[in-house]
């Protein structure tokens, strides 16, 4: 049959066969435009579907700036996928829920010559929205004097600190919507909370005062002395915040010899006032284990008045998240110098990292604790250059353990002292940790054994420990930290 069918050559079976074409045609325009409108629908639902998770998941309230969210997302999860004349046909949101109706266009092909220029695909859904997620986070960063190290860059250990917390704050506080609340807490010996503070019922400090004395003028008889100019030096090893450093020490040889004359001088009444001034610096509460917790507010934190010479450096930030204020924070970090020489006592910053974090006194300014940490999430940063080098005093107030101020040439000679140290600062992290604070720690070149170990320690788990020997190790550690908390926010 087929074959007089094709041997044919008369007019009526080309008709037939011209007629016969046509639905042939037609029917390839169908599947190929029709797989491809499939595809379209398929990518369009998609990139719906996702618009709708993000909206829901947004703090976001106004509607208006949610539709221009969902644009934005639409357009961006369609990009390959070829869908033209993207519109939101309908757009509904509050805070349970976002209803979002989008349609689009694909060329058609075959299906043209039939008049279909252009194939239309639509989508629908609705996303039930979860509660605001609100995320609470205390960094609390080293700021002794060991921080002035000069690293191969020429950057000093607080510049790259510098770099590496602005970064996570920029990425964790990128716009003003977002539920995200940073506490900074710059530690060193103690911990400035600022001088607002003063007259807050937790806090103990005296009224500042002034000082006269006076010295009556009298005459000497200064003999003819002989000194040592120059003292014979040889290279040795000195102790700075607990961090080694390259230096010379005297023998005790003199060189070179100096000869003071015999003379007779007379001085006249003279007096001088020494001003004595709180400047926000503060110290831990007195009574056994008063200084690990937050369970005794009865108990005030001892505020020390100073001479002019600062006993601690940078005011510390309350939870906030008002970008600005927090880079500004960030950037007037100190790490002292001239006669201030801070040291490590990490059991401050411990402390009042978790007390920003804490929804009772002092500053009653967090959320309470949610047993599964979720909402709100808190979570501490802990960062250090080096090992634990000061001691609590029955007073409140902390001093340098023997052999660790700074230039010392010796190095921790009272072993008991750091112990106790370290053993407060792990007593803070298990206390904040009971608290379901999740706690994140950062080794920045340090090399004491003991205190890595009380750092690996105090962290969450392994995964919540970093250590950096390096400028990028440690900018590094703060971006992972940021990139961590970021997705486990999203994921949730």
């Amino acid at each position: 049959m087929f074959t007089k069918y094709f041997q044919d050559r008369s007019g009526n079976f080309a008709i037939i066969g011209a007629l016969a074409l046509l639905p042939m045609v037609f029917g390839a325009g169908f599947m190929i435009d029709g797989t491809r409108w499939y595809a379209s629908q398929a990518a369009l639902q998609s990139a719906a579907d996702l618009t709708s998770l993000a909206l829901a998941a947004s703090p976001e309230q106004d509607l208006g700036k949610l539709r221009l969210k969902a644009e934005k997302f639409l357009k961006t999860n369609l990009k390959n996928a070829k869908v033209g004349d993207i519109t939101i046909d309908s757009f509904e949101g509050s805070a349970e829920f976002i209803k979002l109706k989008v349609s689009g266009t694909i060329p058609a092909t075959l299906m043209a010559m039939a008049g279909y220029d252009r194939l239309k695909s639509s989508a629908y859904v609705e996303a039930k929205r979860a509660p605001v997620q609100y995320l609470e986070i205390a960094l609390v960063l080293d700021n002794t004097y060991s921080m002035s190290a000069t690293m191969p860059s020429g950057q000093t250990r607080m510049d790259v600190l510098k770099i590496a917390s602005t970064n996570l704050v920029s990425t964790l506080l990128p716009n003003p919507d977002d539920a995200v609340e940073i506490a900074l807490v710059p530690y060193a010996a103690n911990v400035n909370v600022g001088v607002k503070n003063r007259t807050k019922p937790w806090i103990s400090v005296a009224d500042d005062y002034s000082k006269t004395t006076t010295t009556a003028g009298k005459c000497t008889n200064q003999p003819e002395t002989k000194s040592c100019s120059k003292y014979e030096s040889v290279a040795c090893t000195k102790y700075n915040d607990g961090i080694p450093y390259a230096s010379t020490c005297s023998t005790g040889v003199c060189l070179q010899y100096k000869t003071t004359p015999a003379q007779y001088t007379c001085t006249t009444d003279s007096t001088s006032t020494t001003n004595y001034k709180w400047n926000g610096c503060i110290g831990s509460r007195k009574g056994a284990g008063n200084n690990v917790n937050d369970l005794n507010p009865s108990i005030p934190y001892p505020g020390f008045l100073d001479t002019g010479t600062r006993q601690c450096m940078t005011e510390m930030t309350e939870l906030t998240d008002d970008k600005a204020l927090l880079l500004a924070g960030i950037k007037a970090m100190s790490f002292g110098g001239g006669s201030y020489i801070p040291q490590t006592y990490m059991p401050a910053g411990l402390i009042w990292g978790q007390n920003a974090l804490s929804p009772v006194a002092p500053f009653e300014g967090a959320q309470s604790y949610d047993p599964q940490n979720k909402n709100p999430r808190k979570v501490l940063i802990l960062m250090t250059d080096g090992d634990n080098t000061m001691k609590m005093n029955s007073d409140g107030s902390h001093a340098n353990i023997v052999g660790n101020g700074a230039t010392k040439t010796a190095k921790q000679t009272d072993a008991a002292a750091v112990a106790k140290t370290n053993a407060d600062s792990q007593k803070i992290c298990d206390y904040a940790k009971s608290n379901k604070i999740e706690i994140f720690s950062v080794a920045f070149m340090v090399n004491d054994p003991d205190a890595k170990t009380l750092l690996q320690n105090c962290a969450a788990d392994r995964n919540h420990y970093y250590d950096a020997s390096n400028s990028e190790q440690l900018i590094a550690s703060f971006d992972g930290i940021a990139r961590s908390i970021s997705q486990v926010r999203i994921a949730e």
